[in-house]
């Protein structure tokens, strides 16, 4: 449900437009699961993805949103074992900062029921050490590789290793060492945190910016452009205001806050149009992330549907 009110800049735009009746609440139906075809991807970068879902509910985005906070399975650090540490951090702090370092590794290369294993071994000789994520070293376990002769080779081609190597864990004196052994397995960021694929991932509706060219025009055409801090706008040569990226606009309303700004530009909300925004923490690609969202999704639609079927079977 969407509740607006005089004030605020969520009116609805698009599939819905016919059920808003003045500013109270408007019902959004809902609508069959889209298409991958309906994603389209703008820009990725090593770590971040932003793209477009149209043609859509807004709970099919929520949820897709949360399947990918909570469901899509990654490798995390599950249990350690501490042999030694004689460092100033107690054991249990320095277990938990070891849990949440984010590993490079794809679930889907771990074999059912299988477990993987780093080593932390270092010992301060000297001058005061620091002591890093790199130091977190894969070691193959050797009764897998009694079990699984290719074990070694087959990690080899993957390398696991924490996605970022410059995490702090401790810092050791001269004399102070630690020995810990960590056993990781797949799980889902509905079980800890540590296995959530991504840092953030969030969605916005889809702004829409009608400009009354009629009337922005000239000189107030130029302050409405100056008015808006996200540069949404541009003149033309006419001199006519035109709303040239309205995806940058955040709906601050400075636009139409001031009395002669009136009648100049209206602002809605595409119902059906989303821009999502999703960071990843670095185990998996971000676009790769969305993409087994949508097969988790897709999933539990079709698990559904045959509940639904077998429930109508039996009545």
């Amino acid at each position: 449900m969407f509740r607006v009110d005089d004030d605020a800049p969520h009116r609805l735009f698009g599939r819905h437009e016919q059920e808003f009746k003045g500013l109270d609440e408007v019902r959004v139906d809902f609508v069959p699961p889209f298409d991958e075809d309906e994603l389209v991807a703008e820009e990725e970068k090593k770590l971040r993805v932003r793209f477009e879902l149209r043609n859509t509910d807004p709970a099919i985005a929520n949820a897709l949103r949360r399947i990918m906070i909570a469901e899509v399975e990654t490798v995390a650090v599950d249990q350690i074992g501490m042999m030694q540490n004689t460092s100033i951090i107690p054991d249990e702090v320095l277990v938990h900062r070891v849990a949440m370092v984010p590993l490079a590794v794809d679930p889907r290369h771990v074999r059912k029921g299988e477990a993987l294993f780093f080593e932390l071994t270092i010992t301060c000789k000297g001058k005061p050490q620091n002591v890093y994520s790199r130091d977190l070293l894969f070691q193959p376990d050797e009764s897998q590789t009694a079990a699984f002769p290719d074990q070694k080779e087959y990690w080899s081609k993957f390398n696991p290793r924490p996605v970022h190597s410059d995490i702090l864990l401790a810092k050791l004196l001269p004399g102070q060492q630690i020995h810990l052994r960590a056993v990781c397995t797949v799980g889902k960021g509905q079980d800890h945190a540590k296995w959530s694929p991504v840092a953030t991932a969030t969605y916005r509706i889809m702004p829409k910016v009608d400009v009354n060219t009629a009337r922005a025009n000239g000189e107030l055409a130029q302050a409405i452009k100056q008015a808006c801090p996200r540069d949404v706008f541009d003149i033309e040569d006419s001199g006519a205001l035109v709303a040239t990226d309205p995806r940058r606009c955040t709906m601050c309303r400075e636009c139409v806050r001031l009395d002669e700004f009136k009648g100049c530009v209206e602002l809605y909300r595409v119902s059906d149009h989303f821009i999502f925004s999703v960071e990843s923490v670095g185990s998996l690609p971000p676009l790769e992330i969305v993409r087994r969202a949508i097969l988790v999704l897709k999933a539990k639609a079709v698990a559904w549907k045959r509940h639904l079927h077998s429930l109508q079977a039996t009545s």
